[in-house]
């Protein structure tokens, strides 16, 4: 969840940041993105029987989430992608 921490914790120092609908959008399906990635996680740790039946979800959104992102470090997508240069 390590693009969703950088924006809330971007969000907490300088306030909402103002963006088109295309950015909100990519920012709103990162951070779905990598809460349904902690749930499978989560899932995948507590279940004992088929530990493997959720890892082609989690990399499929690990897929997804890299398109979006373009494998850049959150201090460098999010901006990016607020500011327009990633849509």
């Amino acid at each position: 969840m390590q693009y969703t921490k950088y924006l809330s914790q971007m969000i907490a120092a300088q306030g909402s940041p103002n963006m088109d609908t295309a950015a909100f959008r990519k920012i709103m399906n990162i951070v779905h993105l990598e809460g349904r990635n902690s749930v499978l996680k989560e899932l995948k740790s507590r279940l004992n029987d088929g530990k493997y039946q959720y890892d082609i979800e989690i990399l499929k959104n690990d897929q997804k989430l890299a398109g979006i992102t373009g494998n850049f470090p959150p201090d460098v997508a999010i901006p990016k992608i607020l500011k327009g240069e990633m849509i």
